[in-house]
């Protein structure tokens, strides 16, 4: 079921989505205090766990395809050790 709009209801076109940006910034800072543990939950993973989280965060930190310019060449080198 489609919920219905209700007319002036809702942000600005044009205007920030600050919530959004609030979210990030907790969400940043929270990564940052706990990276240590992280690395080392990680290391406790089989390595194909590893793989599919180390995919997972990719996509985090990554831009889009579509925001490559077309004749760049990207590569990504994943450590063995991941």
């Amino acid at each position: 079921m489609k919920r219905m709009k209700v007319v002036g209801s809702g942000r600005k076109p044009g205007s920030k989505n600050i919530l959004q940006s609030e979210l990030k910034e907790h969400l940043r800072l929270h990564l940052c205090n706990e990276l240590e543990a992280i690395q080392e939950r990680i290391n406790e993973l089989p390595m194909l766990e590893r793989y599919k989280v180390a995919a997972m965060l990719f996509k985090l930190v990554i831009s889009p395809a579509n925001d490559f310019e077309s004749n760049a060449s990207n590569v990504i080198l994943v450590p063995h050790n991941l």
